[in-house]
């Protein structure tokens, strides 16, 4: 709370210093929470590798936390930011980040995203999937159909027939009316009721 008035006064140095403090290692992960709220309002330059370290952190809800910022911080550099650190990240803070990334619906995330929907961990290929619904283009259709076929995954089945539902870039309409031609009857009967 005295960081909070030091903030709310004006005096973001040391309300930074005392946010810094309560973010520590082995504080208990709802104050390091609230504390990173501090340091989001007292730092707003330099909080990004805050919040990507959060995104490896091996407590799952403060990966949560750290969503929710990836989600809500602006601007196409701090999208790229995010995107970069893709590869740095273990399949639970990847998975975490992938959502977000869906969430903030930036389209520069939309190359690195599709890369994703072949990785060897099953969370971050649903994930990856998921996210297309909202980052995807024409394009994603084809890759999104590729789960529909017969004999795929059925989770992985459903996420890309709720992506393909959700897509609205231009072009969508035109490859999903291809999908219908498709040489596998999996993808043109899923294509059908989309």
């Amino acid at each position: 709370e005295c960081a909070n008035r030091l903030a709310d006064s004006g005096d973001l140095t040391r309300a930074a210093e005392m946010f810094d403090e309560l973010f520590g290692e082995g504080v208990p992960s709802h104050v390091r929470s609230a504390a990173l709220d501090g340091l989001v309002r007292t730092r707003r330059k330099g909080i990004v590798p805050v919040v990507v370290s959060l995104l490896a952190d091996p407590d799952p809800a403060t990966r949560l936390v750290a969503a929710d910022y990836v989600r809500d911080m602006p601007g196409k550099e701090t999208t790229a930011t995010f995107v970069a650190e893709l590869a740095n990240l273990a399949p639970e803070g990847k998975t975490v980040l992938i959502g977000a990334l869906g969430a903030r619906g930036d389209v520069i995330a939309c190359a690195p995203v599709t890369d994703l929907v072949a990785h060897g961990d099953s969370t971050v290929r649903v994930a990856a999937v998921r996210a297309l619904g909202r980052l995807g283009n024409s394009a994603s259709v084809g890759v999104l159909s590729q789960f529909l076929a017969t004999g795929a995954d059925a989770q992985l089945a459903d996420v890309a027939r709720e992506s393909l539902v959700r897509l609205r870039a231009a072009g969508v309409d035109g490859a999903l009316v291809g999908l219908l031609t498709h040489e596998d009857d999996g993808v043109v009967s899923a294509s059908a009721s989309i």
